[in-house]
């Protein structure tokens, strides 16, 4: 579920959207916050848990990614983001697994092109890293959680072979 973000700073909401975007502010602004922390131009991006597609479409028509993958287990979600919301370089498929097949089909055939993954995670950060996120790609994502489970993720991710480059 994406609840939205905004800035705990006065007048850092400065994100400027076409006024059809505008009342879906607060989500995209969460989308700002963790897929625009890094360069997205030309990656290719695969959103695992893309739901009906708002961020997935955020993401290809404002950051600038070669292309865009949402994932989703509901194949009813899948069909109407692709009936809906389809543009050039912009697809959704089913499957909560789709990021290490997206990711091997693209190295297989030779191309150097970074993966880019922006996941929720429901409760335990995957062993062994991101699957799915080619060497040099991000792994970036958002959650909340309280106390104790935000020291538990911040131990999950140190025992992974990644690094936190940014963290609020």
């Amino acid at each position: 579920m994406n609840y939205g973000y905004t800035a705990v700073a006065p007048d850092t909401d400065s994100l400027e959207l076409a006024a059809s975007d505008e009342a879906d502010r607060f989500c995209i602004q969460l989308y700002e916050r963790v897929a625009g922390a890094v360069d997205l131009r030309g990656s290719d991006v695969l959103e695992v848990g893309s739901g009906r597609g708002g961020g997935a479409s955020y993401m290809k028509r404002y950051l600038g990614p070669a292309t865009v993958v949402g994932a989703d287990l509901s194949r009813r979600a899948v069909r109407l983001c692709n009936r809906y919301r389809a543009i050039p370089g912009l697809r959704f498929r089913p499957g909560r697994r789709a990021g290490a097949a997206v990711s091997r089909r693209i190295l297989r055939r030779g191309r150097e092109r970074r993966v880019v993954a922006l996941l929720p995670v429901d409760g335990r950060f995957p062993r062994g890293g991101a699957p799915g996120v080619a060497a040099g790609g991000h792994f970036l994502f958002a959650d909340f959680r309280s106390g104790e489970k935000v020291r538990r993720l911040q131990d999950e991710l140190a025992r992974c072979p990644l690094d936190v480059v940014d963290e609020e």
